[in-house]
């Protein structure tokens, strides 16, 4: 589903990943189309360039090539996925976090991105200036940062 809200090409090469979390508010199932219709509405002049359901779903929004709306200035040289997640305590899923680890290792290889390079958007410096608080508590980043290494 191409979004309308992301800027061709890049002056930068890739170097980081960004992992979002939806937070709309929205029940499961609803959050997810929320966030579709959110990303396709011009308006809103957002996006990310991978977003993955509660169950497993994975749509593509942005090419890698260009830039998402996501997260400010390192728009210009990250790669950026949104996980459903109505609010900050709901549990990601299994199949959920399972093909987000599939989508980071492949872009971890195609681009040589460090693990050190993928961040929550809590943990990146516009985030931190934004109070941004996404991926959150519920994310477990040791159990992920082991599976991006090991798998």
């Amino acid at each position: 589903m191409p979004s309308p809200n992301y800027a061709a090409g890049r002056m930068f090469p890739i170097s980081m990943i960004i992992i979002h979390s939806t937070r709309g508010g929205q029940v499961e199932g609803v959050e997810m189309q929320a966030t579709i219709n959110w990303f396709l509405n011009p308006d809103s002049e957002a996006s990310s360039h991978i977003v993955i359901g509660k169950d497993g779903r994975t749509i593509r929004f942005v090419n890698d090539e260009d830039q998402c709306w996501a997260a400010g200035e390192l728009n210009a040289f990250s790669l950026q996925v949104e996980l459903e997640q109505p609010d900050n305590e709901t549990e990601f899923t299994r199949v959920q976090i399972d093909n987000l680890v599939t989508v980071v290792q492949e872009w971890m290889a195609k681009y040589s991105i460090p693990i050190t390079s993928v961040l929550g958007h809590d943990q990146t410096s516009q985030g931190i200036a934004q109070g941004k608080t996404d991926v959150g508590k519920m994310f477990d980043w040791i159990w992920f940062r082991e599976r991006i290494s090991d798998d």
